[in-house]
């Protein structure tokens, strides 16, 4: 599967190509939206309002220097991730070598 980012450094849209099954299916291979991003002032308030009317956290991003992401699955089986930066370098925010 190939991942393919539409925009720029401050917005995008991610899509995959091939896969199999019906989408929404984040762990799976189906091709169609994977996630909806959303940039936060703070990752741990949101996640605190969220828990509260009963979402919990299905995962959290990798270790990053320049961001930390969690990622909630909505109501439809939807993949939502919540973005904090670290840093107004655009460059050092998308970087995925870390």
């Amino acid at each position: 599967m190939h991942w393919y980012h539409i925009g720029d450094q401050e917005s995008y849209v991610a899509i995959c190509s091939g896969g199999k099954g019906q989408a929404p299916d984040w762990q799976g291979s189906a091709s169609g939206i994977k996630h909806v991003g959303i940039v936060v002032e703070s990752i741990d308030a949101i996640i605190s309002r969220l828990n509260k009317i009963g979402y919990e956290v299905d995962h959290w991003s990798g270790e990053h220097p320049y961001r930390r992401s969690a990622y909630f699955i909505d109501d439809n089986n939807l993949e939502i991730e919540f973005i904090e930066y670290f840093t107004d370098d655009r460059v050092l925010r998308n970087d995925y070598s870390q």
